[in-house]
């Protein structure tokens, strides 16, 4: 955590303890943050998913609470270390940490 990190996964879905990268993440900030959903424990905790967005220039999670889709989405990082060029990409259900909260 020496410098800016590029891409974090929020330990635990999200959790209440997962807070705890919070306090090294602060510090520096983060490019990128992405989570998971797990519906059968009410996952990704919102609280703790907008502490990190708050921190990241960007933030994505694998699927919405509210759809029906029983499968998560995919969150792509593409990186091209030649061209410096990097982007994202959501398949089937990811979203953006802004469409996850406007419901």
């Amino acid at each position: 955590f020496s410098s800016k990190n590029d891409y974090i996964i929020i330990p635990h879905h999200s959790y209440s303890t997962s807070d705890l990268l919070l306090i090294k993440g602060k510090k520096k900030g983060i490019g990128i943050s992405a989570t998971t959903m797990f519906r059968n424990f009410n996952l990704p905790n919102l609280e703790i998913f907008n502490q990190y967005n708050c921190i990241s220039d960007y933030s994505y999670c694998t699927c919405k609470k509210e759809r029906n889709d029983i499968r998560n989405g995919i969150i792509i990082y593409e990186i091209n270390l030649t061209d410096s060029y990097s982007c994202i990409k959501l398949i089937h259900s990811a979203v953006s940490y802004n469409e996850y909260i406007n419901i």
